[in-house]
């Protein structure tokens, strides 16, 4: 969409559709925390699917945007009212696909059974994130092999602390796991090693950022339109299974509520 006038024409031909979300979920200072795994609307999402195998989550089972037909992200609005977790920000994303049940305890090099992206299959944009899915008992360093968004094989290190409890991407710099210099997005898995054993049991998973939101206090939405404020709308495919990432200011059992706005 070009101009305003075919985003209004689009609300009144019907082709949009409003999706509110409900998650509650304990979240610590110290880790993003992945609010798919947190109670509420949508379902809770734990990646049980069989072990070390690529998979793909419905699309219904997310935050729900209609299906049918790719849309345009126009507006988000998003609160908590969980003031001792704000400010705290917030990751919308695509979760593309996953491989899930990485054993924690291995030192050996673990490689899966995988095929290519559903979308976004260039890779570019895509990132990674690893969730825990039981904790562990100690820090290493874990290395991924993977190929870029050029579908050049390279690895990464990234430092993951098996403590974190189940839902947490255990993982500290940022919300996304290593890549190296120069690369910005990922298309394929090839394999994870761990330095040593952090026990515990993990999930990688493929998403592509959608939009960043920040709440700031109890009594104020953070509201955004896409169009008006940056001129720019997320397209989002019809498949696309959506959720939040989250990073607290202080450890807390938050609840955070809000809607997604998409057009087409």
């Amino acid at each position: 969409m070009k101009n305003y006038a075919e985003v209004i024409d689009a609300y009144d031909k019907g082709r949009s559709y409003i999706s509110p979300f409900r998650k509650v979920r304990a979240t610590s200072a110290t880790y993003w925390a992945d609010l798919s795994y947190g109670a509420g609307t949508p379902i809770a999402n734990y990646y049980a699917s069989t072990p070390l195998v690529q998979a793909e989550l419905p699309y219904n089972d997310g935050i729900f945007h209609g299906g049918g037909v790719d849309k345009y992200l126009h507006k988000t609005m998003l609160q908590s009212n969980t003031a001792s977790a704000l400010p705290s920000e917030f990751t919308l994303c695509d979760y593309i696909s996953y491989i899930p049940f990485i054993d924690g305890d291995s030192t050996d090099e673990q490689t899966f059974t995988t095929h290519s992206l559903p979308r976004y299959v260039d890779g570019k944009g895509v990132m990674c994130i690893f969730v825990s899915q039981g904790s562990g008992t100690a820090s290493a360093d874990m290395t991924l092999k993977y190929k870029n968004q050029d579908g050049v094989s390279k690895s990464a290190v990234t430092l993951v602390d098996g403590t974190a409890s189940a839902g947490y991407l255990p993982h500290y710099r940022s919300e996304y796991l290593q890549l190296a210099q120069g690369d910005y997005g990922i298309r394929e898995i090839e394999s994870v090693q761990f330095a040593s054993s952090v026990g515990g049991i993990y999930a990688i998973v493929f998403v592509r950022p959608l939009a960043i939101l920040q709440a700031q206090d109890t009594t104020t939405p953070t509201e955004k339109d896409y169009f008006i404020d940056g001129m720019s709308m997320q397209q989002v495919s019809k498949d696309a299974y959506l959720n939040f990432l989250c990073k607290p200011r202080t450890a807390s059992t938050m609840t955070v509520q809000g809607r997604l706005d998409f057009i087409w």
